[in-house]
């Protein structure tokens, strides 16, 4: 009886680790899918209504149903003066529900409503999405884990120069 229960731990223990590589595996393959997902780098930008899009600027988009895209939110509210390129948010919402909830969090960040037409010419699958956009074309781009990702990219396109 205790060589079956020891067998059975060992089968159980086993099916778990094997479990949490699978589930490590297919985290990494989600992140390559949807950081290669959006329009291609060297391409040019599609007009959005609100945004200019012929300067140098970050275009984050997001919504406030996303966890993650919150917690991005309040970070670049808290680190703001941190930020040196131009960086324009997006959602497909309207300006006002925007202002509300920008206002309701005592957040001043930029937040443009964009149509959801707009946001499918950029082929964006997934929030937060940053699209590092120049002179209209689109010079970098991925998924958002955090504000260090795009302070990194700032300041390795700093040192680069």
């Amino acid at each position: 009886m205790y060589i079956l229960i020891g067998i059975l731990t060992i089968v159980v223990i086993g099916l778990a680790v094997f479990s949490w590589i699978i589930y490590q595996q297919v985290q990494q393959l989600y992140l390559f899918f949807f950081n290669y997902s959006g329009l291609a780098i060297g391409q040019q930008a599609p007009d959005l209504q609100n945004v200019d899009m012929e300067k140098e600027i970050v275009l984050i988009f997001a919504d406030v149903d996303c966890p993650k895209c919150r917690e991005v939110m309040e970070e670049m509210n808290r680190k703001k003066d941190r930020i040196a390129q131009n960086y324009c948010m997006v959602m497909t919402r309207s300006q006002p529900d925007i202002e509300a909830f920008l206002a309701g969090k005592g957040w001043n960040l930029i937040v443009k409503s964009i149509t959801e037409r707009e946001k499918e010419r950029f082929q964006v699958i997934m929030e937060p999405f940053f699209f590092q956009v120049e002179e209209g074309v689109i010079h970098k781009k991925g998924l958002i884990d955090s504000l260090e990702d795009l302070l990194v990219n700032e300041t390795s396109q700093a040192q680069a120069s």
